[in-house]
């Protein structure tokens, strides 16, 4: 067999080619890995520090869940875990990285749903996006990763300067946390927290006003609550006071400051001053010095309290202070000794303007006064009621 012959049993040779596109089949593999070195990239880039908050409850979270600040989203929750004990759940979440230096030790969190305040509903919003967390950025303090959540959202004022007084108070009333304070019916400031104090024998009571209206509180200036409604049977007659309605669903907290003080230097932060009950209680205060008189009514004395005004020509001078009875163990009787207030100050002139003991020369005044026939008596002054004619003095 010839060569040709072997060679036309193999059959055609195959004819080898190079082609330039196999090398283009890399790029699509080799691409797809930049892609997601760079998705990595951007998400270290963008991503900021793993936090966890603890919070009572975790009523309507779940991992995904947003955390957001003014309605933008700032971070996710990764996961909810019970805490020791099961009296708490721990949220682990990772924060956006543009809010990583606001996560100080007075950032604040607390989760978003509806609510009643005294502001209005709030939350509404949940309804249709769900639950989420709310973020109050830090101002203080160094870099922070474990936080403790709020119970209920923190009373959140308007940007500028504020300040924060403490009230002391019998009882709150109606107040919340959030009720306004008002100065001549102008919302000036809120009600932030109250709490008992000194072993529970009263409520301090926390409030912030903005600026410039902190400048109008100084040291005479007088709290009062004006979100309940007051009914006084002294003086002339029955008197019925109340706030506005918005006072009284709410909570509200009036506060007014003598003109002729409000030149002089306004009150420093925390700053203490007591809450009354309302405005009569406030108004009733003294100011000034005080006279004191003992004065015996023979008989009976029915009718007349604690509170009931003194009166000189017609003109309010005072009040009762206090009414008591004793056993006058000389003359084997019982006494209904009187206490009078009297105020100098509704007595213009009673006083020389070079007196120094201002207490004394009204004593010295006075006391000519009722050497020259000054005294006391009562009549009827309320027929609603039957109350005694507030003590009267008469020459």
């Amino acid at each position: 067999m010839t060569n040709n012959d072997r060679d036309r049993e193999k059959g055609p040779a195959a004819e080898v080619r190079h082609s330039y596109l196999a090398g283009w089949v890399w790029i699509i593999p080799a691409a797809a890995v930049l892609i997601v070195i760079w998705l990595a990239w951007d998400q270290l880039r963008t991503e900021g520090p793993a936090i966890t908050i603890t919070f009572p409850s975790a009523d309507g979270l779940s991992a995904g869940t947003k955390i957001r600040h003014k309605s933008v989203d700032i971070g996710t929750i990764k996961e909810i875990e019970l805490g020791k004990n099961l009296s708490h759940v721990v949220v682990t979440a990772r924060m956006s990285r543009q809010v990583a230096d606001h996560l100080g030790s007075d950032t604040q969190f607390w989760i978003v749903r509806p609510r009643l305040t005294p502001g209005g509903l709030t939350g509404l919003e949940t309804i249709v996006s769900g639950v989420y967390i709310e973020m109050q950025p830090g101002r203080a303090g160094g870099p922070q990763r474990e936080f403790k959540g709020l119970d209920q959202p923190p009373v959140m004022e308007e940007g500028g300067a504020r300040t924060v007084f403490n009230l002391r108070a019998n009882q709150v009333g109606s107040l919340n946390r959030g009720s306004p304070v008002y100065c001549h019916g102008i919302s000036v400031g809120q009600v932030t927290r109250y709490e008992l104090a000194d072993h529970g024998a009263w409520v301090k009571v926390l409030v912030f006003i903005r600026a410039p209206y902190d400048k109008l509180v100084h040291h005479e200036s007088l709290f009062w609550n004006v979100s309940v409604v007051s009914i006084s049977t002294s003086g002339g007659g029955l008197s019925v006071s109340a706030g506005s309605l918005e006072s009284m669903l709410a909570g509200g907290i009036q506060f007014d400051t003598p003109t002729g003080v409000l030149g002089a230097p306004s009150s420093p932060l925390n700053t203490q001053f007591p809450l009354y009950y309302d405005e009569h209680a406030a108004r009733d205060q003294p100011v000034g010095p005080r006279v004191y008189y003992l004065v015996h009514f023979p008989g009976s004395i029915s009718g007349l309290g604690v509170g009931a005004s003194v009166q000189l020509l017609g003109i309010e001078v005072g009040r009762v202070s206090d009414v008591h009875m004793e056993y006058d163990r000389v003359n084997h009787r019982l006494e209904t000794p009187v206490i009078l207030e009297i105020r100098p100050d509704a007595i213009p002139g009673l006083v020389a303007p070079a007196q120094t003991d201002m207490a004394r020369a009204v004593a010295d005044a006075l006391g000519y006064l009722i050497a020259g026939g000054l005294r006391a008596r009562m009549s009827s002054s309320n027929l609603l009621t039957g109350q005694r004619q507030v003590p009267r003095f008469r020459e």
